[in-house]
């Protein structure tokens, strides 16, 4: 089984990326410099298939106001598609198999624009693809 990022994270640490990355695909502006280093840092992180500087990106979250709240607004949106007991199920290649979306190409997603000198015009280029895997998995979830 080829393993992807997706599915090395921990479930809370998956939510927290599928928030970020919804987030950030919804501003407007770009993000202050001192918030794109940060972020610039995480992508080189999971470059290199560090996962531990992703609970981070909740941090960066509520560093920006215009970020803060589209980043809660998809974390309740989150949290309500999930039972209670599935945030401690660990995630699987079987979870994924038949998802309509390709984890690997959210993985190159993520850190291209996240690495990128302008991570909001970055992820702005893959919103549309972005928006289905999100709500695919919002219905999915939806369905149990």
């Amino acid at each position: 089984m080829n393993e992807t990022l997706l599915t090395q994270l921990d479930p809370i640490d998956r939510q927290i990326l599928q928030a970020f990355l919804s987030a950030l695909s919804q501003l407007n502006d770009p993000l202050p410099p001192s918030l794109v280093t940060q972020l610039n840092q995480i992508g080189n992180d999971l470059q290199h298939n560090c996962l531990d500087s992703v609970p981070t990106l909740e941090e960066i979250a509520h560093q920006y106001n215009p970020l803060t709240e589209l980043y809660e607004q998809t974390c309740i949106k989150l949290q309500a598609a999930y039972e209670p007991q599935e945030l401690v199920r660990p995630t699987t290649d079987e979870n994924f198999q038949d998802h309509p979306i390709n984890r690997k190409q959210i993985e190159n997603i993520t850190i291209t624009s996240f690495t990128s000198s302008d991570p909001v015009q970055e992820i702005k280029k893959n919103k549309n693809y972005l928006t289905r895997w999100l709500n695919s998995l919002l219905k999915k979830d939806d369905e149990r």
